[in-house]
């Protein structure tokens, strides 16, 4: 993603920093780019809506794009805001966070890849879920939990895959952004530790169990992931 004086875009990169591309023109905000598994299509955010230097963007919905920037289709409505595009480990789904009603909860919810029907709520309940990460072989979904201002209230998640068995795993203490480890056995997660602005990157087993620090500096330390096994 490449930040311009209003604008945002989704660019592709070689590892080696060759090959910049871009591969969304259109002039609105576009970000939070997720990789189809099979690594041919890329859902993005984009943000709709009047702009200006004192102005909201009103809408955001998700969109799918093939790599060499053709195929643009849109998965989600206008009249809702759709964040955090996550795709299944086979790229039949993906689960996304989206505001139900405004104001109203933002619950989980997942559709079909390829066009976006068949959308279905997998929490459904009064709180604030976000951040979707599927288990490694796709039975269980990681989400944040909120109730109020985010980082206070933030607890870690689990459930299967069709919403059933919603499992606190951070229990009284926060956690947000989780990460799956590509074996499904741990989770790694962001905590506010000791005190709000510091954070550190946690790792838990999968079922709440054996918390430990990673990180132990005083910086913003945040949005973890895996390397992929071998």
């Amino acid at each position: 993603m490449r930040e311009g004086a209003l604008d945002t875009h989704i660019f592709t990169i070689n590892p080696d920093g060759s090959g910049l591309d871009k591969i969304s023109t259109r002039p609105f905000g576009d970000s939070d780019p997720a990789w189809s598994p099979d690594g041919k299509n890329i859902a993005f955010v984009r943000q709709r809506g009047e702009k200006g230097p004192n102005t909201v963007y009103r809408q955001s919905c998700i969109y799918k794009i093939k790599v060499d920037g053709t195929g643009l289709n849109r998965l989600t409505g206008t009249k809702r805001f759709a964040h955090d595009p996550a795709w299944s480990p086979y790229g039949k789904k993906i689960a996304f966070s989206q505001v139900v009603r405004r104001p109203g909860p933002v619950e989980i919810f997942e559709m079909n890849a390829t066009d976006g029907s068949q959308k279905r709520n997998l929490t459904n309940t009064p709180l604030q879920e976000s951040e979707p990460d599927w288990y490694p072989d796709g039975k269980k979904i990681a989400y944040t939990s909120f109730t109020e201002v985010h980082g206070a209230h933030d607890r870690v998640f689990t459930m299967n895959a069709d919403g059933s068995d919603q499992t606190n795993l951070t229990k009284l203490k926060d956690g947000f952004s989780p990460a799956w480890l590509p074996n499904g056995k741990k989770i790694a997660f962001v905590r506010v530790y000791p005190t709000f602005p510091n954070l550190d990157i946690f790792v838990m087993k999968d079922d709440g169990t054996e918390v430990k620090r990673l990180t132990k500096t005083r910086d913003f330390d945040g949005s973890p992931d895996w390397q992929p096994l071998p």
